[in-house]
This record gives C-alpha cells, sequence and structure tokens, in this order.
C-alpha cells in the first residue's frame, strides 16, 4: 500500500529511495466502511488522508439542512476539511465513505515533523495544492 504512496510522490517530485520510505513512515493506514464518516461537522480536524481505494464525499449542511457537496475524491487523491486542518480547528465539512475506502491518513502533528526531517515534501504538497489535483 505504501507503495502507491511512493508512486504517488514520485510523479511529483523526485526523492531517493531512502527519503520515500522516511516520508511513507509518517503515515498510518485506516479503513472505513461504506458510509462511515471519516469527518463529521464539528469534530476537530487532526488528519489529512490520501486515498488509496474508495470513493468519499466532502459536503456540509446549510442552515436549513441542506447538503452541499464541494469534491468528490476518489484513489489517488488526497482529503479533508483543509481549513479546518491547517488552523487546527472544528470542522465546517463532513468527508463520508460513499464505497469501502482505505487511506493514508497524515496527522497534523506529522505533518509539521515531515516538512522539517524532510523538507522536499513542502515542495510535493505546494505542488499538489497549486495544481488542481487536490493533492
Amino acid at each position: 500500500m505504501k507503495e502507491v504512496l511512493k508512486n504517488h510522490i514520485q510523479k511529483t517530485i523526485n526523492l531517493s529511495e531512502e527519503e520515500l520510505e522516511k516520508a511513507c513512515s509518517f503515515f498510518n493506514q485506516k479503513i472505513f466502511k461504506k458510509k462511515d464518516f471519516i469527518i463529521n461537522e464539528n469534530d476537530k480536524v487532526d488528519d489529512v488522508y490520501f486515498i488509496i481505494s474508495g470513493l468519499v464525499k466532502l459536503s456540509f449542511n446549510d442552515s436549513e439542512g441542506k447538503e452541499h457537496i464541494i469534491s468528490f475524491a476518489m484513489e489517488d487523491w488526497w482529503e479533508t476539511d483543509y481549513a479546518a486542518f491547517y488552523t487546527q480547528s472544528k470542522a465546517t465539512q463532513s468527508l463520508q465513505c460513499l464505497e469501502d475506502t482505505e487511506v493514508l491518513k497524515l496527522s497534523f502533528d506529522a505533518y509539521q515533523q515531515l516538512l522539517t526531517e524532510l523538507p522536499k515534501m513542502t515542495d510535493f504538497f505546494l505542488k499538489k495544492s497549486n495544481r488542481w489535483t487536490y493533492f
């Protein structure tokens, strides 16, 4: 599974095998079932998710209870409530599995440590965020 992440990173930046191993060591696997919520509105958002398999929906409910879908993320995509992740605040969006979904999650603390220990990953995340590929 971490081979998928390694290949994904290598499409954007060049890292040695040692650097790839180090980068992957910051991620943890998690499996969710169809209909599970990875993030609920008002949860603290501690993680960003790299989708290995499955499909997720990022959405929010307005004051009238109407759901507004922001995006869908599938294999080889990244997803979270980014504003809440980067500010370490409560989610204003929900992330729900539309299929059984396997992810590699990266906690905020691990993200900060990864960027400190492997500065090339800063370039990776910057390039991913500046392309319309949702990381």
